[in-house]
């Protein structure tokens, strides 16, 4: 399950999946709404609607008949991290859950990065923030509906509803996600 800015692609994500398929253990890669190889606005992704795809690949891996049912693990990275955490939540059957770098807090991480000199009620009558996404200065929006619709799920409550094991993979200098939304 990868972070907001990434995709099925993403060389952190191949290379997994061949570590993973040299040990006999199979994987899926999958791009969320508007990312990567899949359709959609990018000003159109929610929380909500990242869930609904990762309940569908999750049901489409259920149906795969070399998949032992009782042994499917999420791993999610960064955002993707949220929605790892969010789904067993939701949904019972999951054996294992790995995080790398969850954005637990993404509103807060929305506010750091976005609201620079703006106001809540600027960014809800403009329908949306840009936010500089990466390196090369790319310039992606952040809804308002993203930030209101992350608002109704209070990850670590949910949480304390997920009954199997969870690693969390956090670097102490992590410059993105900062390391006490993993210690939280």
């Amino acid at each position: 399950s990868h972070g907001f800015l990434s995709h099925k692609n993403a060389s952190t994500y191949t290379t997994l999946a061949k570590l993973l398929s040299d040990k006999g253990i199979s994987s899926i890669r999958f791009d969320y709404y508007a990312r990567g190889e899949s359709q959609g606005k990018f000003i159109d992704i929610t929380a909500t609607r990242d869930l609904k795809c990762l309940k569908s690949v999750a049901q489409y891996v259920k149906k795969l008949n070399f998949v032992d049912k009782n042994r499917i693990c999420l791993l999610g990275s960064s955002f993707g991290g949220l929605m790892s955490l969010l789904y067993p939540s939701l949904v019972k059957n999951v054996k294992c859950i790995v995080l790398y770098a969850p954005a637990t807090d993404w509103t807060t991480k929305i506010e750091e990065a976005g609201l620079r000199g703006s106001t809540y009620r600027e960014w809800k009558k403009r329908g949306f923030i840009p936010v500089i996404a990466d390196k090369l200065g790319k310039k992606v929006k952040i809804s308002y509906n993203l930030y209101k619709d992350l608002k109704k799920y209070d990850v670590y409550k949910l949480s304390e509803k997920i009954k199997c094991p969870v690693l969390v993979v956090h670097g102490t200098k992590d410059e993105s996600i900062p390391l006490s939304q993993s210690r939280k």
